[in-house]
């Protein structure tokens, strides 16, 4: 099971509600501060960045060498930052740190990192107490310069996701009804350019955007709050501004569909009654290629950027003595599978990601926990098997993304 750094011992964000009453009875502390701090909340409005921390610089960290093949460097979110790996020549290196705030999902477009940070604690009126957290939108510099703060209202916001090709942000906003009276959730296409935003869709309901390669497209997950209702799939068309219903009537899993590199297919992951099934699904003609899966359940699916294989992250329940989880590795044409780690993996829900693939198709990068609590990123060689492994000088919050190019 995942064991937070004291720091962070009792903070979840705020998405993680919903999610929760969909997979279980959970009880959940929304509270930001711990006990061992200050009844006083910290400033979480003030805006730091590398050339003035407001905490103590992290050092770069080197462990084993990085690969000698992979190039370009991984964006990542920590609890309290933005860090930069380099492969070429190794290191982490802070972008953004702030030791009184959160962080969590990025997205890159151009030489900008744009991510999502708390910045605001607001008491709520429920009788059991407790705290909520507003993020909003952020962005700096791949070499950690020009903090911008994009985005401040009284919504927050999650589900970050970047679009490159269309110069656009992708994410879902709320706002936070301190009575603890129903959300309304709003899906949210904002312009980087001009800041127009178009909303999507609002629903009671939650939110899973996931856009196309192509950018033509964006699968949309809505995720009911109530148990006795089923998840929709929806398309929505980025040129017609449709949103059409693709599924319906199944009992889609709470795990992250994934698009082929050439926008025409998604995977994703129904259940009948005790049976998994693996859905391969063509948006233009909707035909449904389906295989049953005997693994534990799905978690998160990532495709080869070459559109051969599928990267399925599984685990058992979390609440089990000894948890575990899985990497595995499907070829989409006859659709045979192979295990490629079993151990501490980190998993999650949303849109975080704890395993990418290489633009190359050569390695997988995850990110792994021991059960003391340390964690670190693995970088696996897909053709000889080779694994190096880097400690994480930070506490990974579930966000990554390449930066193909250093600037």
């Amino acid at each position: 099971m995942l064991k937070l750094h004291n720091t962070y011992t009792k903070t979840l964000r705020i998405r993680f509600l919903v999610a929760a009453m969909i997979i279980g009875n959970l009880t959940i502390s929304c509270t930001l501060i711990n006990n061992h701090e200050s009844a006083t909340p910290p400033n979480l409005v003030s805006i730091q960045n590398t050339s003035t921390p407001d905490v103590d610089q992290p050092p770069t960290v080197e462990n084993s060498p990085p690969p000698d093949e992979l190039n370009g460097s991984l964006a990542l979110t920590c609890s309290h930052g933005i860090y930069k790996l380099d492969f070429v020549n190794g290191g982490f290196t802070p972008l953004v740190i702030n030791d009184s705030q959160l962080f969590s999902n990025l997205g890159i477009v151009d030489n900008w990192v744009y991510f999502l940070r708390t910045t605001e604690l607001k008491e709520t009126n429920s009788p059991a107490g407790g705290q909520f957290g507003l993020n909003d939108i952020f962005r700096v510099q791949t070499n950690g310069s020009n903090l911008e703060r994009l985005i401040q209202d009284d919504n927050s916001d999650f589900n970050l996701v970047a679009i490159p090709k269309t110069r656009k942000l992708l994410f879902v906003s709320d706002r936070i009804d301190l009575d603890h009276s129903p959300n309304r959730y709003k899906l949210v296409l904002w312009n980087i350019d001009d800041k127009s935003e178009l909303i999507i869709a609002e629903s009671y309901n939650h939110f899973l955007p996931v856009p196309s390669p192509t950018s033509e497209n964006i699968a949309v997950l809505e995720l009911p709050i109530s148990s006795s209702d089923k998840p929709i799939l929806s398309l929505f068309d980025v040129h017609s501004n449709v949103m059409v219903k693709m599924i319906a009537d199944k009992d889609i899993l709470l795990a992250k569909p994934s698009w082929s590199p050439d926008g025409e297919y998604i995977v994703l992951a129904t259940k009948e009654g005790n049976q998994i099934n693996i859905n391969l699904i063509n948006i233009e003609t909707q035909a449904n290629d389906i295989f049953v899966w005997t693994n534990d359940e799905p978690k998160n699916f990532s495709w080869s950027p070459d559109g051969k294989k599928i990267l399925i992250e599984t685990n058992i329940d979390p609440r089990s003595v000894n948890p575990s989880a899985k990497l595995w590795l499907v070829n989409v044409s006859d659709k045979t599978e192979k295990l490629l780690y079993e151990g501490g993996v980190l998993t999650g829900i949303g849109n975080d990601t704890y395993s990418i693939w290489s633009p190359d198709n050569k390695y997988i990068i995850f990110f792994t926990e021991t059960q003391d609590g340390k964690q670190s990123i693995k970088t696996q060689n897909l053709e000889t098997l080779e694994m190096n492994d880097t400690e994480l000088p930070c506490f990974f919050k579930g966000s990554a993304d390449w930066i193909l190019e250093n600037p």
